[in-house]
């Protein structure tokens, strides 16, 4: 009976090894091949983060993206401020590529971003915009072709921008010189 128990107990060990090789292996990290990466990025993902520690700080943000082919990808975000109750929704659209372990995006407006990529796998990507402190603070799941992002909660107000940032810095400036 002791000698059953021995080997039940390496079978067991040896059983569990190979489950836990062939569940590493089956989603391999892609980050160093670019055509991998770029085919492994197609397709439509979610993400989820906040601004700890940044002047945003109190607002979370989900998105929905989704990466064409072609080089093309749309994005949507529901951002949220749970202490004062408020939300907003917006969209881009532009290019996006991937080179040596670099992911950039061309925005709607034309300005390029830059990330420093962490890891590229079949259904996780990793990265982080480059001028960041160097920790990966963005991750992504690959999600099926029907995902929406979830709705506002109920009792959260949109937040709605009266005027561009700039006119009301313009307006601010001028005030000042004139006082």
């Amino acid at each position: 009976m002791k000698f059953f128990a021995i080997n039940f107990f390496t079978l067991s060990v040896l059983l569990m090894s190979s489950i836990f090789i062939s569940s590493c292996t089956q989603n391999p990290e892609v980050k160093d091949d670019d055509a991998k990466s770029k085919q492994a990025l197609v397709g439509v993902w979610r993400g989820e983060g906040g601004y700890e520690g940044e002047e945003d700080a109190g607002w979370t943000e989900s998105w929905k993206i989704v990466r064409e082919a072609n080089g093309k990808y749309s994005v949507d975000y529901l951002i949220l401020n749970d202490n004062e109750k408020l939300y907003e929704l917006s969209t881009d659209k532009g290019t996006w590529s991937y080179e040596n372990g670099v992911y950039y995006e061309v925005n709607g407006n034309g300005d390029q971003v830059v990330y420093d990529v962490y890891s590229v796998k079949d259904d996780w990507f990793e990265y982080n915009i480059s001028n960041r402190d160097g920790t990966a603070n963005i991750q992504e799941t690959k999600t099926v072709d029907s995902y929406q992002l979830q709705e506002p909660p109920k009792g959260y107000s949109l937040v709605e921008y009266d005027q561009p940032v700039e006119q009301v810095i313009e307006e601010t400036v001028q005030q000042a010189i004139k006082e």
